[in-house]
């Protein structure tokens, strides 16, 4: 009896293990699909947004405005621009720690597939901004170069960061913490921009001489804050239950 006991109980952790690694695979892959597609949109989205601003700034920039107030316009669209990056950066962080967290022997594997498709999102998909003023993207920089830079700079790099800190265990909660707060704020303060990137950003009427796109009226933008409220909220909690560096 207590043999079958023993054996009865083994048996018990063994498919209660296979149940957590089914879990974990479910959640990694869906963690995978869904924020690398929407960072790399992200990140093409905020990319053609700052690539009109500047062309549309240099090109009517004359030596005369230097002594008027029409010179500090650059620090409105370059403000926009930080807050935008720091949150695609602080989204990557949160995307890369559960690479590590969740696939602690095939971290290199889930973070190089997140990556790829970070990749993809920002090369497959377009924006209202390219569909409604195609000639600020007649170049290779703004339409290729430019938004290929901010997914390296801003979604890639962070991403790996948090992998090889989380791994090396040398993270502590604190900055993990600050990472998410960051993340959970900026997201609903970019969620607008997050619905015109989710929805490609317009709808174009049909038979109609207008060029511009008009936002689709869809509550996209709180959907896809609530989601990466969700993933940066985790991984705080996540920071916080272990009080000590992430291992």
């Amino acid at each position: 009896m207590p043999s079958r006991s023993i054996a009865s109980t083994a048996r018990q952790k063994a498919d209660a293990i296979r149940l957590s690694g089914a879990g974990r695979l479910l959640a990694l892959t869906a963690l995978v699909l869904l924020f690398g597609w929407l960072l790399g949109h992200a990140a093409h989205w905020f990319a053609d947004g700052l690539a009109v601003n500047a062309q549309l700034y240099f090109h009517a920039f004359r030596i005369g405005n230097l002594r008027s107030p029409w010179v500090l316009a650059p620090m409105r669209f370059l403000s926009g621009a930080v807050l935008q990056y720091s949150a695609l950066a602080s989204w990557a962080f949160a995307c890369g720690y559960w690479c590590a967290r969740g696939a602690r022997q095939m971290t290199i594997v889930w973070l190089g597939t997140f990556i790829a498709l970070t990749f993809v999102g920002t090369a497959a998909t377009t924006s209202s901004v390219r569909v409604a003023q195609p000639w600020f993207f007649e170049s290779v920089v703004t339409s290729v170069a430019y938004p290929a830079t901010i997914t390296v700079l801003f979604v890639a790099v962070p991403a790996a960061l948090a992998a090889r800190t989380v791994r090396g265990r040398s993270t502590s909660a604190p900055v993990i913490w600050m990472v998410a707060v960051i993340g959970i704020a900026l997201a609903w303060w970019h969620a607008s921009e997050l619905r015109d990137a989710v929805t490609f950003g317009c709808v174009l009427p049909n038979g109609s001489a207008i060029t511009y796109c008009a936002s689709r009226d869809v509550p996209w933008g709180a959907a896809s804050a609530s989601v990466l409220t969700a993933l940066a909220a985790l991984m705080a909690w996540d920071a916080l239950r272990s009080r000590r560096p992430v291992r």
